[in-house]
């Protein structure tokens, strides 16, 4: 890639991204429905995870969208409805990255250009291959293994390239925070690589409409400084003020940020325990819940043989017929097992 790139802007940037990726993605799903495991799962991460916010979408219309992506039959619609989320590109390339990588795919490439050259003999295991991993048909499988390793190679040469260029700054910024630290505590290169993860999170999720794209990776970056979730220290390593002091004349970077439940809180002095458990938490608690076992009944729809629910590990749902046929059969049962005795 050219040097170029340090004069590109936010906006820019993000069309290039998008570009490779939905170009790859655009060659798997108008010729096979794999991806709809992953839709599945992006779906079922929306529903069940509150805190977890995968697209710049409200949850509500997101949830409809991805639904109606599940439900479309022509490959097309899905596609468009698909791309039409702004999901995280993390979700698109990380999926995309582990197809490519898929020992059975690489084998399937090898053989297709032996094919090619006129060895006949392999059609039966190329027609294999195409089919459990793609269910398509080989030369379909072979457009898009050629595409995805086409343009995935692009988009990573790309998004390395724009993480290269905020590398001067993680430097910067991870020296700023060791000399401002109590007793210099943090190593630079676990610093440096935790900013580098934060540029790399502010990248998959970047939305031009967000405004411009270093304010974006700074704001992922104080993020992770006053964030403890996810982090290698298990604290944030900007250390609230009320600990700072007690650091310094102990010498020990060992603080307990642990609250009792019981503590009062607000200005009613209520304490964190009520807090949690209110009726409008409760409410809530029974809206998802009830949201969820809908998405349930509609990935089941969709994955019958439960196959994809299995390996995303989604729960199982039943629905009254089910139920139904399952309390007469106990009782056939019962009873069977009465005569017996």
């Amino acid at each position: 890639m050219s040097s170029d790139t340090k004069n590109m802007t936010g906006e820019q940037i993000q069309k290039v991204l998008d570009f490779f990726l939905y170009q790859a993605l655009e060659a798997l799903m108008l010729r096979s429905d794999i991806f709809d495991e992953q839709i599945a799962y992006i779906l079922s991460l929306t529903v069940t995870n509150r805190k977890r916010k995968v697209s710049a979408k409200p949850k509500e219309e997101l949830i409809g969208m991805l639904g109606a992506c599940l439900a479309a039959t022509d490959r097309r619609a899905k596609y468009d409805l698909f791309r039409e989320c702004k999901v995280e590109r993390s979700f698109v390339h990380g999926f995309l990255y582990r197809v490519m990588q898929e020992p059975t795919n690489a084998t399937f490439l090898k053989l297709y250009r032996n094919f090619i050259r006129g060895d006949s003999e392999i059609k039966t295991q190329l027609d294999n291959i195409a089919y459990i991993n793609f269910q398509c048909s080989r030369a379909e499988a072979w457009t898009i293994m050629q595409h995805l390793t086409a343009f995935m190679e692009k988009f990573f040469e790309f998004r390395t390239t724009i993480l290269g260029n905020y590398m001067k700054m993680s430097s910067v910024q991870a020296k700023s925070f060791i000399s401002g630290s109590p007793n210099g505590q943090y190593d630079f290169g676990d610093l440096r690589q935790s900013i580098l993860k934060a540029t790399l999170t502010a990248l998959d999720k970047y939305d031009s409409s967000k405004g411009a794209l270093t304010t974006y990776i700074n704001w992922w970056v104080l993020n992770a400084q006053t964030s403890s979730s996810e982090h290698e220290y298990g604290v944030a390593y900007t250390i609230p003020q009320a600990h700072k002091r007690k650091i310094a004349l102990e010498g020990s970077a060992d603080v307990n940020f642990s609250v009792s439940l019981d503590a009062l809180v607000g200005e009613g002095e209520t304490s964190l325990h009520e807090s949690i458990a209110s009726s409008v938490e409760v409410a809530r608690e029974y809206e998802r819940h009830s949201t969820n076992m809908r998405m349930r009944k509609l990935i089941k729809a969709v994955d019958s043989n439960g196959v994809a629910r299995l390996y995303l590990d989604i729960g199982e749902v039943f629905t009254k017929r089910e139920l139904r046929t399952m309390a007469k059969s106990k009782t056939v049962n019962k009873r069977y097992m009465n005569r017996r005795r």
